[in-house]
């Protein structure tokens, strides 16, 4: 079977496998990361999305509905008419009754629903990390009780939080990584002002960190958080809660019967908290008896990070509320009998503590080194089923179980012995897929009393000796043998959710698991399929554990989205039981990896819903590839058949390494290249099958598909790329006219500097020339006084009256002169106020001829850097259209396989009656099935023998249908019925096949001689 990858980029290693394509898949949302990953409730917040494959995402679903969201628009810019959508980022709003705790969040675009990440809603502030915090002296500062959302976006990067405490204060950071799907392996530390580490942690709590500080003084205080080996990238990301909300470390006991059940919480700042006299690495620990509504089995209710594993067991997460805020979740287990709790001292086999069945008994791997011993009675026959639950119940434990019969002493012996009866420490191998890590430690085991008596169990962890650990709680189950199964369903190839384009098939992989010794067919259905997609049925047969649903979405299915659920129906003794399988999603994507390729699993955990989405998009390449028919094949053991597969659609290229999958034990198939558009795949029975019912299918590799991603975003870019030019070419035109406008405001200020630099000039001169003027006619007109005094003096001198005259015209001269010069002046001014006046206006013009070229400059700017942005997108939304040779995974539609026990279908064997000493023949007759033709050989295997009761090997040739036994007795052949059986054994393909079947035979005392 086909790796499930998530990712369109392949690791070096596997191009070596298929050198001619990518091994890739076709494009399918994948949601990396959110940020932030939590909102106040009441509040809003802006959240970008990370990831690949998100084109044209325009919906969030989130699993409540009071949590909404809408894209986000662009700023404008001065461009479009109005607003874009920002790709990724969205405006999330939290209603004010949104109750606080962990929800799941889907991306939904062009390639389907993604993946979920976890998004909480709290009662106390968010604060979301901001660069740059890489040094002590750049750290964000946090008001508490806060939570945290940060990131590591690249290597190497170190991010650091301040925090303020009062003396004594205790404070509990809450850090959240590997539980909330990160990639990130989180390191956090606590620092004094001075840099003394004062507490650190790492894998504390399910791979996360966990700090409990108390301050020693007022003081500010800092916060390191950073990956362990300092990797980074969009989906390393983390959550911080700080502050004195509770933390809960383990619930006991872990599990209650449904109804109100009654634990004891053990943890930190739990209001109303008693000291428990625990401590967990020097930190006390405080406890809190709770009642909680415990729901009956077979319910699972989930809203946190349980691992997949845990699929298998009853009950629902719980988190504890208090004014400073919900605490940490944890698991609570249904319990399937009545709880006993663990009785110290039950450390040796003397000591054992006796259990009333049935029961389970919850205790603790603790104190260090520590080893419980339970004992219980039994009766011959009776069938037992032993169960640990720990390792699924979240705890870092790795327990071990071992079952001793209670031997009474024999004759020469004074003590009873322990003899060893089973060991396991372990649950086994899952054919879950790698999609689903169904894995575990928790051991189990199944046993039939030998006789009645005492049977001792000692449950321990493997890795005792080596930690002092409360938190180790267990549950154990001893209980009369109550046949039961769960399922997990998990999408493969299109990771975490099943997005299918028209025309297209894919499988769920459907893990089972089987409790108590259950190994009956499960019939498997799927229902909430979106319109124009159907499921196929899958059985689960005998010695399996997983099989796979084939949903087909038909060539015109309409785009749309629901959710999947998926239903196992078995015959369990006389009832008929009815289980909805537990969800399950990888947690991170990975690459592909071939059928010939080491294969990998992935973490995994639980979640509410499963999606399945149409896709509106290019049709599949394949539109039919169909493997068998509607009706079941049959065979025997030792049974050959040849499996017809049909393809059709646009694609005729290899299908690389297909192969059978999900075949049961000793069934073969060889993987093969499928090149034809019809064929046969041999399947190969082997004597050592079990017999059952099983659904398989064909997966394989389609090599070189040709793949156009996305073109219509590549046709889109290309609309956008000339309105874009468009813009560019108008803005460069705008910024052009602007400028030539500049330059002309230029030369008029220069101009007009220069006229009022000439006026000037003008004015200077004009103004001396009236100065002059002035002072000409003062002195004219000075002159003619003593003139007149001359001619008063002597009026008949007719030299003083011509100097008179003379002096008077010359004042007549001056005066008209001075005129002048003051007209003179007079224009001179107001050509300079005029020059002044036009320098002013061509300023103002310059001024506005300056800002509109900036303005214009910024726009054309602005302009190219769209236009480049454009450009350089439209190359790349081409690359990828263009049409490129991959490697896809492809499956095709399911067929059932019917194995019988043999080739022949046997009458039974009529009971017959005989006297001692005489002989009869036993007709021996069945029908001949599966084309099988050879010899039949008839033997008798009873154990022990009859005395003197004898029956000849019988062999019946090729194609015969009838054979008569020959039994002959002895007049010692003890009287009454006996029970014989009979072997009949064929070679069918070179396989030997061998069945069995009981012959009464009553033996008749013989009469007495005469």
């Amino acid at each position: 079977m086909l790796q499930r990858p998530a990712l369109t980029i392949v690791c070096a290693a596997l191009c070596g496998a298929f050198p001619l394509a990518a091994l890739a898949q076709f494009p399918a949302a994948r949601l990396g990361a959110v940020s932030p990953t939590g909102i106040q409730a009441g509040q809003a917040v802006e959240l970008v999305l990370a990831g690949s494959d998100l084109d044209d995402v325009q919906t969030l679903r989130f699993s409540h509905p009071g949590i909404t969201a809408r894209q986000k628009l662009a700023e404008p810019n001065g461009f479009d008419k109005t607003p874009l959508p920002l790709d990724g980022v969205f405006e999330v709003q939290a209603a004010a009754n949104v109750p606080p705790g962990a929800y799941e969040v889907r991306a939904e675009g062009k390639y389907g629903v993604s993946n979920p990440r976890w998004f909480f809603v709290g009662a106390i502030a968010e604060h979301q990390e901001t660069e740059p915090n890489n040094q002590a002296d750049a750290a964000n500062t946090i008001a508490l009780p806060a939570a945290v959302s940060g990131s590591s976006q690249a290597a190497a990067d170190v991010d650091y939080y301040a925090v303020e405490a009062a003396a004594g204060q205790r404070i509990v950071i809450n850090c959240l990584s590997r539980r909330i799907d990160s990639r990130m392996d989180l390191v956090v530390v606590v620092l004094d002002p001075q840099g003394r580490v004062l507490a650190n942690s790492r894998d504390e709590v399910q791979g996360d960190p966990l700090i409990d500080f108390t301050a020693p003084r007022a003081d500010r205080y800092l916060v390191k958080v950073y990956d362990t080996v300092y990797e980074g990238g969009p989906d390393y990301f983390y959550r911080l809660v700080i502050g004195s909300q509770p933390h809960i470390d383990y619930v006991f006991p872990p599990a209650s019967l449904p109804g109100n059940g009654q634990f004891t919480i053990y943890g930190r700042n739990l209001p109303g908290g008693q000291n428990a006299g625990v401590s967990l690495d020097g930190a006390a620990l405080q406890k809190l008896n709770v009642t909680v509504p415990i729901p009956a089995a077979p319910q699972l209710n989930v809203d946190s990070g349980i691992d997949a594993a845990a699929g298998s067991v009853d009950g629902t997460t719980w988190r504890l509320a208090s004014p400073q805020g919900l605490s940490n979740a944890v698991l609570l287990s249904t319990a399937r009998a009545k709880v006993v709790l663990e009785t110290e001292p039950n450390n040796n086999d003397q000591q054992s503590q006796k259990l009333t069945l049935p029961c389970e008994a919850a205790g603790q791997f603790y104190p260090q080194r520590d080893r419980d011993w339970y004992e219980f009675e039994a009766k011959e026959g009776e069938q037992f089923s032993l169960e640990v639950i720990s390792q699924r119940l979240g705890v870092k434990s790795n327990p071990a179980l071992l079952l001793m019969q209670v031997v009474p002493p024999g004759e020469d012996e004074k003590e009873p012995t322990l003899k060893i009866l089973q060991q396991s420490e372990n649950s086994g191998d899952s054919e879950g897929g790698n999609e689903v890590a169904t894995l575990n430690e928790d051991p189990q085991l199944q046993f039939t009393a030998p006789a009645d008596g005492t049977y001792r169990v000692l449950v321990y962890d493997l890795r005792a000796s080596l930690r002092d650990d409360p938190r180790l709680v267990y549950r154990l189950l001893v209980r009369q043998a109550q046949p039961d199964f769960r399922l997990t369903a998990a999408a493969e190839f299109s990771y975490a959710a099943v997005n299918l384009r028209p025309g297209d098939q894919t499988a769920v992989r459907v893990a089972a698991f089987r409790s108590d010794g259950f190994d009956g067919e499960i019939r498997v259905t799927a229902a909430g399929l979106p319109p124009g997609v159907t499921a196929s049925e899958a059985v689960i047969g005998p010695g399996k554990t997983a099989a796979a649903i084939i949903l087909k979405a038909a060539p015109n299915a309409a785009p749309g989205t629901s959710s999947l659920k998926v239903t196992g129906t078995a015959k369990v003794g006389a009832a008929n039981v009815v289980r909805e399988a537990r969800l399950a999603t990888p947690k991170w994507s990975q690459p592909y990896v071939a059928n010939n390729q080491p294969q990998m699993q992935l973490e995994s955990r639980l979640t509410p819903t499963l999606a399945v989405s149409v896709l509106k998009d290019t049709p599949a390449p394949m539109t039919a590839f169909e493997a068998g028919a509607a009706a079941p094949y049959e065979t025997s053991r030792g049974g050959i058949l040849k499996i017809p597969y049909t393809r059709s659609g646009p694609f005729t290229g290899k299908i690389l390494q297909a192969e059978v999958v999900d075949l049961p034990p000793n069934v073969t198939s060889v993987r093969a290249d499928i090149t034809a558009a019809k064929g046969e795949i041999e399947l190969k029975v082997l004597a050592a099958a079990v017999p059952g019912t099983y659904t398989l299918y064909l997966d394989g590799l389609a090599e070189k598909v040709d793949h156009s991603r996305n073109p219509e975003a590549a046709a889109a870019a290309a609309l956008r790329q000339k309105e874009v030019d468009g813009f560019h070419t108008a803005a460069l035109a705008e910024a052009k006219a602007a400028a030539d406008a500049k330059t002309v405001a230029d030369k008029g200020v220069v101009d007009g500097k220069t006229a009022v630099t000439q006026a000037t000039t003008a004015q200077v001169a004009a103004a001396a020339k009236k100065t002059a003027a002035d002072t000409a006619l003062a002195t004219a007109t000075a002159a003619v006084a003593p003139a007149k005094a001359a001619v008063t003096a002597k009026p008949e001198d007719a030299a003083a009256k011509t100097a008179l005259a003379a002096a008077e015209k010359a004042v007549v001269d001056a005066a008209t002169a001075a005129k002048a010069a003051a007209d003179g002046l007079t224009a001179a001014d107001k050509a300079l106020l005029d020059a002044q006046t036009a320098l002013t206006a061509a300023e103002k013009v310059q001024a506005e001829a300056d800002a509109l070229a900036i303005a214009m400059k910024e726009k054309a700017d602005a302009a190219t850097l769209l236009k480049a942005e454009t450009d350089k997108q439209k190359t790349a939304l081409d690359a990828a259209a263009k049409p490129t040779p991959v490697n896809v995974p492809v499956v095709s539609s399911s067929f059932v396989l019917t194995i019988t026990e043999s080739p022949i279908t046997l009458t039974p064997l009529a009971a017959a009656t005989v006297t001692q000493g005489e002989k009869i023949e036993i007709p021996v007759t069945f029908a001949r099935k599966y084309g099988y033709t050879a010899a039949v050989t008839v033997t008798q295997v009873t154990s022990p023998a009859v005395p003197g009761l004898s029956i000849p090997n019988l062999s019946i040739g090729p194609n015969q249908t009838q054979g008569k036994l020959a039994l002959s007795t002895t007049t010692a052949t003890p009287e009454g019925p006996h029970t014989l059986l009979l072997r009949l054994a064929m070679s069918f393909n070179g396989q030997n096949v061998q069945i069995e079947e009981p012959l009464t035979i009553t033996i008749k005392k013989a009469p007495p001689k005469p």
